[in-house]
């Protein structure tokens, strides 16, 4: 599930739903703008209102109803073109959609702009040979209010009448799942609870936690310069954002993240010397060295290990019961009564704070932690001719295409460039740049950016030697 924050765009014709009983045939033009500000969020069991879906990409039919669909199972998918969950589902639901056609139809859900998403769905074709068979509407205001959500996938099942069956993520969209309710049979569809945070959660308050769930863990201390803290780690905390990461000057906090996450977060900061300047510690430089028979004997009844790869830790893994929320605070300084505008400070406050996380997951699990330099394969990046990285050609925009099949970098400095390799590669061999190039790029690849063979060969067109070597690096070393 992919966490987004973006500009709202506002479109008259989307959605345009009328309050009142499914399927009504009454006008909706005038309750338009009132159903946008009193919007009440349907729930399991509710009935919809007959759904206006407009700005419909991929589709014959500008504008649709759901009435148009009755005695048919709608799923609502919401998604987005930079949710990579999202866009690797897709050949998935196109599947279910082809193959229950008369008694299913999927749409797709999104508050991108129309001209992008007919791009997108063309790209499909282009690039994947994806003919994708259902609709998506763009631009959306309104069911996005009838369903909140913080977090996508979110999947919305509604039955043939018009009533909510079920309010789900992507991963429950399945062949089986669909096949039981089509034949009124039992089904246990796992809800996604996806609460409105600002509107009943607000993590911005200090130990907002603490008020949330039970402390598995509470540490209250002093640091060497005298600074009060108090940091405490819970369980996983139903209803808010899953990886949500916030660092301030006087705070850090952490939700609904694997021990792994929680570790990479604390040592955010130890990745910066190696110039990479990321948002989060990369997970291609994390190790495990801890066996799966361990998996059960931390504190909190296990964490997550997928990277030991062994069937038992991927199965724990996938159990949202195994993360946790980390908080620490520095309430005098959180509360502005001593940090004023002191950007020294407050930078080496963060320090401070990850140090002490640090600590508090060590003495938690009983696990030890640090960089250590270890052998492995790495991916290095070199210059080989510079007169080659500007391509003459004038590409039209800079883009990424949402399933890595692909990019166009226009006039781009190497800077970005490497943090989008960076970003691209983390499921690859660790990425190493020794161009020591800072000027610009343009250039289009044209490959499967995941295939470091593939993107080796299209780099060597522009320049550029992408070799896998092994090298000695730091590395983050969880260990028993």
């Amino acid at each position: 599930m992919k966490i987004r924050l973006t500009a709202i765009l506002f479109a008259w014709l989307c959605f345009a739903p009328k309050l009142g009983m499914a399927f009504s045939n009454e006008s909706i033009s005038n309750v338009f703008v009132d159903t946008i500000n009193h919007i009440k969020p349907l729930e399991k069991g509710d009935r919809c209102p007959d759904f206006t879906f407009g700005s419909l990409a991929n589709s014959e039919k500008e504008n649709a109803r759901l009435s148009d669909y009755k005695g048919k199972i709608v799923i609502l998918d919401f998604w987005a073109t930079w949710c990579s969950s999202c866009v690797s589902a897709m050949p998935k639901l196109n599947e279910l959609q082809n193959k229950f056609k008369d008694k299913l139809q999927i749409i797709g859900v999104t508050d991108q702009k129309f001209v992008d998403i007919e791009y997108f769905y063309k790209q499909r074709v282009e690039k994947q040979k994806l003919h994708l068979s259902f609709p998506t509407v763009t631009e959306d205001q309104t069911l996005t209010n009838y369903f909140p959500h913080q977090s996508i996938s979110h999947v919305v099942w509604i039955d043939g009448e018009g009533k909510v069956l079920a309010i789900t993520d992507s991963e429950q969209a399945t062949e089986e799942n669909v096949r039981k309710i089509i034949n009124g049979e039992p089904v246990n569809l796992v809800p996604k609870t996806d609460r409105r945070l600002k509107a009943d959660v607000n993590l911005d308050e200090p130990f907002i936690l603490e008020r949330l769930a039970q402390p598995l863990y509470v540490n209250k201390g002093v640091t060497d310069g005298g600074i009060r803290y108090k940091s405490i780690i819970t369980r996983r905390i139903d209803g808010i954002r899953s990886g949500y990461t916030s660092f301030h000057a006087g705070r850090i906090i952490s939700t609904n993240s694997y021990l792994e996450a929680l570790f990479m977060h604390a040592y955010n900061y130890d990745n910066l010397s190696t110039g990479e300047f990321l948002n989060s510690f990369p997970i291609n430089k994390f190790r495990w060295e801890v066996g799966p028979n361990e998996l059960y004997n931390t504190p909190g009844d296990g964490y997550s290990a997928a990277s030991l790869g062994s069937k038992a830790v991927q199965e724990f893994n996938n159990n949202k019961d195994n993360m946790y929320c980390y908080e620490i605070v520095f309430p005098d300084f959180y509360m502005n009564l001593a940090m004023k505008n002191d950007n020294y400070l407050g930078t080496n406050l963060k320090r401070i704070a990850l140090n002490i996380m640090k600590q508090d997951l060590m003495k938690w699990t009983g696990f030890t932690s640090d960089m250590v330099r270890r052998e492995t394969k790495v991916l290095v990046l070199r210059l080989v001719d510079s007169t080659q990285v500007i391509s003459p050609v004038n590409y039209e925009k800079s883009e990424i295409d949402p399933a890595f099949l692909g990019a166009t970098f226009k006039n781009t400095r190497m800077l970005i460039f490497k943090r989008s390799l960076h970003h691209i590669l983390q499921m690859a061999p660790p990425f190493i740049d020794e161009t020591n190039y800072v000027g610009l790029v343009n250039f289009k690849l044209d490959c499967n950016l995941t295939d470091t063979q593939a993107l080796a060969k299209e780099l060597a067109k522009f320049g550029l030697e992408l070799k896998e070597e092994v090298r000695k690096i730091p590395l983050l070393v969880v260990s028993k």
